[in-house]
């Protein structure tokens, strides 16, 4: 006895099948059935639900109505080359809007080098939110003559009297000094710059 797939899965893969392979794969899936019915309808039919659903995928499925498939590389060919027709034909206009193009990348992007650089600024320190560095600004007649960092026993002062306030204190000095240096009897004065460096871990 002859037994037919079940009903709703077949009209549901005719109704997604695209039209050129409908034939030729319900034509496999009844031959496919037809075969396993063989042992069981109940296994058959449960077959042919499983081959109908795999087949529903992108490469089988048939195009909506209305829709057409654009050749979007002839699109962006063509795009190409009316920008391309344009710059050759206005050359001083092109010069100028790609100059100026290429000028404000190349400041924006050194702008944004140095908005990098002050905001990572000595931010390699294990402890760069609690560092501060103290400066010492005079005042003559009323108006600010120097900010200095130079502030002569501050670093004693910070140990002394608010030690506990801070858990490191690092004194350091530059400047130019002479240094004299001496092999036996010779002798001979060097301008060089110093600098003392103390870290008072409390």
């Amino acid at each position: 006895m002859k037994t037919n797939p079940p009903k709703l899965f077949l009209r549901f893969f005719r109704w997604f099948c695209h039209p050129k392979l409908r034939s030729s794969i319900e034509g496999d899936l009844i031959e496919l059935y037809e075969e396993k019915g063989k042992s069981g309808k109940l296994k058959a039919d449960s077959l042919f639900i499983k081959d109908v659903l795999l087949l529903f995928r992108p490469s089988i499925i048939k195009p909506i109505e209305g829709y057409q498939q654009l050749n979007t590389y002839g699109m962006y060919k063509s795009y190409f080359k009316i920008g391309w027709r344009n710059l050759v034909k206005n050359k001083g206009y092109s010069f100028i809007n790609i100059g100026g193009l290429a000028m404000g990348m190349a400041v924006a992007l050194l702008i944004s080098l140095w908005v990098y650089d002050e905001l990572s600024f000595n931010k390699y320190h294990e402890n760069y939110e609690t560092i501060a560095k103290v400066y010492l600004t005079e005042t003559r007649g009323g108006e600010t003559q120097a900010n200095t960092a130079h502030v002569p026993g501050l670093g004693t002062l910070l140990k002394t009297e608010y030690g506990s306030h801070f858990k490191n204190v690092t004194i350091m000095r530059t400047g130019t000094e002479d240094r004299v240096l001496a092999f036996g009897e010779k002798k001979f004065t060097q301008a060089a710059i110093s600098c003392r460096l103390r870290v008072l871990t409390c």
